[in-house]
């Protein structure tokens, strides 16, 4: 029986020649991996290894033609191996600096080029500024790395490279806060001015100094945000500094919008320090007030005497106008009511809304519910395949199909004879009657029930 997975040891294990054969069929097949054997049988000749591996960079930098979506993975493959190439291969480390330099150099110009949106190739890229990050500092003399640096840290119109190290000396990184800082208060730029600012944050906190970064915008006449506090709230705790934390935590009002678990996070984080129960109980409450996430509300619960959880318990429950559907489920779930939940779905059937909950989500509700109220699952899946069937695209027909299967399933482990819903059979035949110009579900409902 064929293994899942081929280990580095079971290709070792191969006779060499065999080994060479197949590697030679392979590479006439893919250029890629071309370029890597020529790049190999170089690795005893560092000139021209450079040579090659500086050839590659160069055709990245050349091109020209737009990269869309599925060719952005073969793109951030070549970026990725040409970072490996220079790791495995290049011993001089100074040699790999400037490689490095010249394929990070390039980002932009492919970043125009190409459809990353699933981050692909800036993920091949980040490895690239990582390994450069890595040698930098302990290969170029200050004066040197001070200007590498400047030539790599801003992405014109994308912000910050990766490329700062706390390895890198406090007198480069003080000489850059310095630079950053004329920028910052020079520029009119709005974008510009964005990435000034996290720059000197940054800078701040690997100088272990974040206050610097606060007391800069007092200097510089800048309009101190809720966002600022919170910022150099969670570089305190970097440091390890509960207090200051709090401090800076303590000044916001209101709370930054979308920085909600942020917030809370730090803030639990600096009252644990303290080891003050009371008050991490309290910011659990709080941030389940604000974020309505059943998990805040759990870990608020089970910090509660019974009866000051029961009584949380049924507030909780006295606000599900606030809640999404999806929030109401996930509040059902965390209080392990199934009884009200299903009591809630039969009485609010009109409300009924999946469309916007996963369908692990969806699975692990109905899972749930099924065995002693199946009705009431069934119900969630039925909303679930006339939302599918409802945007008329016939490649979301097998899920509808996966979604009927289910209900059957669950209809199947139970006595129907008294239940308020219809029967699964009635139910797929009026979808048949409904649904019956979409020949790819008619055709799928056929073959998965048979002929209505």
């Amino acid at each position: 029986m064929a293994k899942k997975e081929i280990s580095p040891e079971d290709i070792r294990s191969i006779e060499p020649r065999l080994l060479a054969d197949l590697l030679y069929e392979a590479i006439g097949r893919d250029k890629q991996l071309y370029s890597r054997v020529e790049t190999l049988l170089l690795a005893n000749d560092p000139s021209q290894l450079v040579k090659e591996i500086a050839k590659r960079i160069a055709s990245i930098a050349r091109g020209r033609k737009f990269i869309d979506y599925r060719h952005s993975f073969a793109l951030a493959d070549t970026i990725q191996s040409i970072v490996e190439d220079i790791e495995r291969l290049v011993r001089d480390e100074n040699e790999a600096l400037k490689l490095l330099k010249k394929l990070i150099l390039t980002d932009e110009k492919v970043y125009e080029r190409c459809d990353d949106s699933t981050g692909v190739v800036q993920t091949s890229y980040a490895y690239a500024q990582e390994l450069w990050r890595r040698y930098a500092p302990r290969t170029l003399d200050a004066k040197r790395l001070l200007n590498e640096t400047r030539d790599l840290l801003i992405l014109e119109g994308y912000g910050l490279r990766d490329i700062l190290s706390d390895a890198m000396p406090p007198g480069v990184l003080e000489k850059l806060y310095e630079e950053t800082l004329q920028n910052y208060l020079q520029t009119t730029d709005r974008f510009e001015s964005y990435t000034q600012k996290h720059l000197l944050l940054e800078l701040a906190q690997l100088l272990h100094r974040p206050s610097l970064y606060l007391d800069t915008l007092k200097a510089g006449g800048k309009e101190i945000t809720e966002h600022d506090y919170l910022d150099i709230a969670k570089a305190y705790r970097k440091e390890g500094e509960a207090e200051e934390t709090l401090h800076y935590l303590s000044l916001i009002d209101p709370l930054p919008f979308n920085s909600h678990h942020d917030y809370f996070d730090t803030l639990i984080w600096a009252y644990q320090q303290r080891g003050d129960e009371a008050a991490i109980t309290e910011a659990y409450r709080r941030w389940y007030e604000v974020s309505h996430a059943s998990d805040k509300l759990k870990a608020y619960l089970e910090r509660l005497e019974p009866e000051a959880a029961r009584k949380a318990r049924q507030k909780a429950l006295g606000e599900l106008d606030r809640l999404t559907f999806a929030q109401r489920l996930e509040l059902f779930m965390t209080l392990d009511a199934p009884d009200l939940c299903a009591a809630y779905l039969r009485e609010h059937r009109e409300e009924i809304e999946t469309e916007y909950i996963s369908n692990a989500t969806l699975t692990e509700v109905t899972t749930w519910l099924a065995e002693a109220y199946p009705q009431e699952a069934i119900l969630l899946w039925r909303d679930r395949v006339e939302h599918t069937l409802s945007r008329s695209i016939s490649k979301y027909y097998p899920f509808a199909i996966k979604a009927l299967k289910k209900i059957a399933t669950i209809e199947k482990g139970h006595d129907t004879r008294d239940w308020y819903i219809e029967p699964n059979r009635d139910y797929i035949d009026k979808l048949a009657k409904e649904h019956n110009r979409k020949v790819k579900f008619i055709s799928l409902l056929e073959k998965a029930f048979g002929e209505r």
